[in-house]
């Protein structure tokens, strides 16, 4: 499973899962996509102005948020076909609890 992650920096702090206002607004951008359970980084693109240690820490936020995004994605595809072995619709509970978290932060 590929996972696909960005952080932003705007003025001195970084976030992480930016809306997409915040892209627009951000002074520099990391996105990064890869299999984290292989560790491996299919692609990386910076731009934008991020100093060295900024970069560091974008980067090591992005790939935990692609790992925590992986781990989703595998409980629900799991889910899916275990559902769809028994002839059910289903889908992950955490996967439904973490979407909920998402909309209501936003």
């Amino acid at each position: 499973l590929v996972a696909a992650c960005s952080v932003v920096r705007i003025g001195t702090s970084l976030q992480s899962s930016p809306s997409a206002a915040d892209e627009k607004r951000a002074d520099g951008m990391v996105v990064v996509a890869g299999m984290r359970a292989r560790e491996q980084t299919s692609l990386l693109t910076v731009t934008g102005l991020l100093a060295p240690h900024e970069l560091d820490e974008a980067l090591d936020m992005a790939h935990a948020r692609c790992s925590e995004l992986s781990l989703l994605m595998r409980e629900a595809l799991t889910s899916s076909v275990a559902g769809a072995a028994s002839g059910a619709d289903t889908v992950a509970p955490s996967a439904v609890k973490h979407s909920e978290g998402r909309q209501q932060g936003s």
